[in-house]
């Protein structure tokens, strides 16, 4: 873990969150300016931690696009869909605004994901803020996909080599039907991705439990039941951080390296964060 020493900047300290990942890092206000040396410091410390929190930060949309824009481009807007989606700077609103039943985004919200694990190139980095949160609710699970993979058995590992999957926005249906079907036109087409991906030198499995349901290059049956073992496999509680949000906190993850989703919570609650995705660069290989 990040010894204290590492930060460039003085002032700036960290303490480990989870055994395996996370690190919070204070001393650091990300609506002033970074230099060059504590930003390589910052990228540094996702590749390294894959998570990193900041407490009260308390930002703008304006800030947080500001913040994200400094990892890479920010413009990534989502799907068309038939929901109603709040997008400013960049930055897109997510929760529930209370009195009123959960979406069906926000349903599948609550399963174990990456996000935009549909495209191409997915996102690289998310930066989620909590804008209003429900007392004792609405905390964000955190799933550490290098060390899953770690604590599989050599044979496991051996057998995954070269297993694929088909991550499709659409599949979201399966899992909520209470989801609109979207239009032929617009329906992002389906990426194929590794189930054992190489990231930064580190190998790591690349699950989503929204956009996939059967590892594929074997029998459908025998395929849905492997992914089913490896998503219950890599929640396991050892690899997994919750967080307890306060309003003003912001995360930053490394959509390569983990999994997150929403902890069920009442709905009719007013739970408002603020998400910005960074564009990933690099086809997961």
């Amino acid at each position: 873990m990040s010894s204290l020493a590492e930060a460039p900047t003085r002032g700036i300290t960290t303490r480990p969150i989870h055994p395996t990942f996370g690190l919070e890092i204070t001393g650091l206000d990300v609506t002033k300016p970074i230099d060059a040396e504590t930003l390589d410091w910052l990228k540094d410390m996702s590749s390294k931690h894959k998570l990193l929190l900041f407490k009260g930060q308390n930002l703008s949309t304006g800030d947080l696009n500001a913040f994200a824009q400094k990892f890479g481009d920010t413009a990534q807007p989502p799907p068309k869909t038939s929901a109603t989606v709040t997008r400013t700077d960049n930055i897109t609103e997510l929760g529930t605004q209370g009195g009123a039943p959960a979406s069906g985004y926000e349903v599948v919200a609550r399963f174990w994901h990456v996000d935009s694990s549909w495209r191409p190139i997915p996102t690289w980095l998310t930066l989620l803020t909590a804008v209003e949160m429900p007392e004792g609710e609405g905390h964000t699970g955190f799933a550490d996909m290098e060390a899953a993979y770690n604590a599989l058995s050599d044979e496991r590992k051996a057998f995954l080599e070269g297993k694929q999957m088909v991550h499709s926005f659409t599949a979201l249906r399966r899992y909520e039907n209470t989801i609109p079907p979207m239009a032929e036109e617009d329906v992002p087409p389906p990426a194929v991705h590794p189930v054992v991906c190489t990231v930064d030198g580190r190998k790591v499995l690349f699950l989503s439990n929204q956009t996939c349901y059967y590892v594929g290059n074997m029998p459908f049956e025998e395929g849905c039941a492997l992914y089913e073992e490896l998503i219950a496999h890599a929640t396991s509680p050892q690899f997994v951080y919750e967080h307890v949000w306060s309003p003003g906190d912001l995360a930053m993850w490394d959509d390569r390296t983990t999994m997150h989703r929403a902890v069920p919570y009442d709905s009719s609650k007013r739970r408002i964060m603020h998400r910005a995705e960074v564009k990933g660069t690099q086809v997961p290989s």
